[in-house]
């Protein structure tokens, strides 16, 4: 398992972000049943909104957080990924953590005027 890609995106009304991440499961260890996607918190960074994701085999998954708010430039969130045997989340067989930072893309700050 691996993170392909992460990062937010602006919600519906454009007052809040979503992070997401893109992981790539190259093949599933035996008991995996599950993919979960923990997103944190922004103000305390601990785990607080869960996707949980049924694995169809070997392929690319993607997950998104609910509308968060108040989230600090450049700061980085750690998004826990775990591969389980159950829904809950109570039997882990692999788990990795990616730190997402919210930032805005270089293109995307020179239309907006913004320098680093």
């Amino acid at each position: 398992m691996s993170v392909e890609g992460g990062g937010f995106t602006m919600a519906t009304g454009q007052k809040s972000m979503e992070l997401f991440v893109s992981v790539k499961v190259s093949s599933v260890p035996a008991g995996a049943n599950f993919l979960r996607v923990q997103f944190p918190d922004p103000a305390t960074k601990e785990p607080r909104d869960t996707r949980t994701l049924k694995l169809d085999g070997p392929k690319e998954y993607k997950a998104s957080s609910s509308p968060m708010s108040k989230l600090k430039y450049l700061d980085a969130y750690p998004v826990v990924i775990q591969l389980c045997s159950d829904r809950n989340g109570t039997q882990v067989v692999e788990q990795i953590t990616q730190p997402v930072r919210f930032e805005l893309p270089p293109a995307m700050q020179a239309q907006l005027g913004v320098n680093q």
